[in-house]
């Protein structure tokens, strides 16, 4: 978006949600002038942009909630991209061991002792 840093306290006033009818992705901000006001920033498909209900982000200004927001959303799909490959690398290691493992081999005496044992008897066969 722009060149102009995010700082850790304005990540840390960064909430991810997903609305449960829609299950539309949204951030909400928490304002940096008062404690009690939030802001609710969405992905406009349309534009491509992020989109603030803020003073600032009605107009024609890039207000940090943007940007912060932007930042949350970098982050959070860089750790889920990170997780997936995790997993991936993990399935890969499982698959390695499970195609290079040993098959068991019996001894002539372990084989001889099983197939010539008689078997249990039972009526419940």
């Amino acid at each position: 978006m722009t060149t102009q840093t995010v700082t850790s306290d304005q990540l840390a006033a960064c909430t991810r949600h997903i609305d449960p009818d829609t299950r539309e992705v949204f951030y909400t901000a928490q304002s940096a002038t008062d404690v009690n006001k939030t802001y609710t920033v969405r992905w406009n498909k349309r534009y491509k942009v992020f989109s603030c209900d803020c003073p600032a982000g009605q107009g024609t200004t890039n207000c940090w909630h943007r940007r912060a927001v932007f930042e949350a959303a970098t982050q959070y799909a860089n750790a889920k991209r990170a997780e997936r490959e995790a997993q991936v690398r993990e399935l890969l290691a499982t698959r390695k061991r499970v195609m290079n493992a040993q098959p068991t081999c019996y001894s002539e005496q372990e084989i001889a002792r099983d197939l010539y044992q008689p078997a249990p008897f039972s009526l419940l066969r």
